[in-house]
């Protein structure tokens, strides 16, 4: 059976987001991710990979959106990612996107743009959360895909 450490609570990070969200932040809600996965250390490990591998994929999606000026297709891959956000408990990625999906619903491309900014900066202190919450567990388990 796969356990995690009574100290791995959730991973903090210091950073300025240059947005308004402030620092020190807890990442990833462990606690509040094994509730939702039952207490079930093994779910929350599966559930963290799959979270992992599809931000990977829909942040070069939505950065690549903003890039291109295509507002429409920012709200669509931030309200993505936000649902996966909040399924895993990664709020400060959840309050970032969902602020983003907003601006860009909006039209309000400047904002849209800083926002994407502070996502691009959360995207991997998120994912090395996750695999940090991954290596945690006891016994190790196999974080390759």
């Amino acid at each position: 059976m796969h356990s995690f450490p009574p100290g791995c609570s959730g991973l903090s990070l210091t950073r300025s987001l240059n947005v308004g969200h402030s620092a020190p932040q807890v990442l990833i809600e462990l606690a509040e991710l094994s509730a939702r996965c039952l207490n079930q250390p093994k779910l929350v490990s599966t559930v963290l990979r799959a979270f992992s591998e599809s931000l990977r994929r829909n942040a070069q999606t939505l950065t690549d959106a903003q890039r291109s000026g295509d507002l429409a297709a920012v709200a669509q891959w931030a309200h993505t990612i936000k649902g996966s956000a909040l399924n895993v408990a990664a709020k400060p990625l959840a309050t970032v996107v969902t602020d983003l999906e907003l601006a860009a619903r909006n039209g309000d491309a400047k904002r849209a743009a800083e926002l994407s900014d502070a996502f691009t900066q959360l995207v991997q202190p998120t994912l090395d959360a996750a695999a940090a919450m991954l290596q945690a567990a006891t016994p190790p388990i196999n974080t390759a895909a």
